[in-house]
């Protein structure tokens, strides 16, 4: 970081900021008297202030008609800027203030992969533009060596994914779901519902959206548990929809997360009944501390949770 201050900034010093209020007191009101009254100054005190204003602004501001003051055309530009940057000043002195998301100028960055984008994204969007219009929403993939950093650092404001990965930050859990076993339509398998001792024989297709093989570990965990180890010959990929068209012709099979499965509109893949329980996969928010009361991402982080309600119900439902 350079050592000078921006050329804005310095600039600022040599003006009284505190004059600021009382321009916009004088504007709202259009009136020396009414501006007096308003700050609780003399009527003579106000009228030196609008006095050196209209020397600081090289501008007459107010002008007298008849028995009422008028803003000039300047100062009609200038009382809705004030207004802003006052409003915004506000909140740096009253962060805890009530927080307007109509009013925030920011860009929102999740990181997340292809399917929770896919799944949140619209209706993400549709309640920023709903309820915060003027934020800018970025999506960014999740990589397994940066993700924390780039949370840390700022450059991600918040991540979505699979529950259980063990970053440094704040979570929550952001809604629950379960597994379904997709594969197929042609696959030769041996009955159903599809037996445990059954399954373990399929070769599996795993996915690992970061790179982080969180999922697969959920899934390598629910074999080891039973006595089963992963294959060298099974496949692991880093896209699950991708995962669901590398079954296509093939004997191989795939847990998913069953809201994907529920959005998958392929007629050459089929979703298995299962005669055994698979285990959870839980989707989580995480975030870093120093943002955790940012009032625009405590307002955020709330909506999502409801949003999230009225999207993943009800669940996928093997026929």
């Amino acid at each position: 970081m350079s050592d000078k201050l921006p050329d804005r900034i310095r600039r600022l010093r040599a003006h009284d900021l505190n004059m600021l209020t009382g321009l916009y007191v004088l504007l709202d009101r259009a009136g020396v008297t009414e501006a007096a009254t308003e700050l609780g100054l003399t009527q003579s005190a106000m009228s030196k202030m609008l006095e050196r204003l209209r020397a600081e602004f090289g501008d007459r501001l107010l002008v007298r008609t008849g028995n009422h003051m008028v803003l000039t055309t300047y100062a009609r530009e200038l009382l809705p800027e004030l207004e802003r940057v006052l409003h915004g000043l506000g909140h740096v002195y009253d962060p805890a203030g009530a927080f307007d998301p109509s009013r925030a100028q920011r860009t929102l960055s999740i990181g997340t992969n292809e399917f929770l984008q896919y799944l949140l994204g619209p209706a993400i969007i549709r309640l920023l533009r709903e309820k915060a219009p003027l934020v800018n929403l970025r999506f960014r993939p999740i990589h397994a060596a940066q993700a924390q950093s780039e949370a840390v650092r700022g450059q991600i404001d918040l991540l979505i994914g699979a529950a259980g990965v063990e970053f440094n930050l704040r979570s929550s859990i952001l809604y629950r779901d379960a597994l379904a076993c997709i594969a197929w339509k042609d696959a030769h398998v041996p009955r159903l519902p599809l037996r445990f001792e059954d399954f373990v024989k399929l070769q599996q297709v795993y996915v690992s959206p970061s790179g982080f093989d969180f999922f697969p570990s959920v899934i390598h965990r629910f074999l080891g548990d039973a006595g089963h180890r992963p294959r060298a010959h099974d496949v692991t990929l880093s896209s699950y929809f991708a995962a669901a068209r590398a079954i296509v012709g093939t004997d191989m099979v795939a847990l998913l997360p069953n809201r994907l499965v529920a959005l998958l509109v392929d007629p050459n893949v089929r979703v298995l009944p299962l005669a055994f329980a698979t285990p959870d996969y839980n989707v989580a928010l995480w975030w870093h501390t120093s943002i955790h009361d940012d009032p625009f991402l405590i307002w955020f982080r709330k909506e999502l949770h409801a949003l999230v309600e009225t999207l993943v119900d009800p669940p996928f439902h093997v026929p």
